[in-house]
């Protein structure tokens, strides 16, 4: 596979992240890692990392819900969620930036649970 279409490919992967709607955010780079993996180490590299970074996000965003079920859980929920969201935006941007430059990057509070 080119270079450029193994950045590209580990760039989407990422990107598909920001698309926040039934779990379409897990599903674009779990399809592009999981088709992809076997052909390039790179994107199976940035491929595992961007799976794991959306179900990481996922469990935290279940995590917050289930607090916010308390009066004083929606204190905390609320800023919860506005914090992750801002982390998710901002990592999956430079993780993409990372891809596109041919570089490794590590998610901020990412669960490694594919290895």
């Amino acid at each position: 596979m080119e270079q450029k279409e193994e950045r590209n490919l580990a760039v989407f992967c990422h990107l598909g992240g920001l698309l926040f709607f039934y779990f379409v955010n897990l599903i674009i780079p779990l399809i592009i890692w999981l088709t992809q993996k076997d052909k390039s180490a790179f994107i199976d590299e940035h491929g595992k990392e961007a799976v794991n970074f959306q179900i990481s996000l996922i469990i935290y965003g279940l995590g917050l819900m289930l607090i916010g079920f308390t009066i004083i859980g929606l204190v905390i929920a609320v800023p919860g969620w506005i914090i992750l969201f801002i982390i998710d935006i901002i990592s999956i941007i430079r993780a993409a930036i990372k891809a596109s430059n041919g570089q490794k990057f590590l998610y901020p509070l990412n669960l490694r649970l594919i290895k």
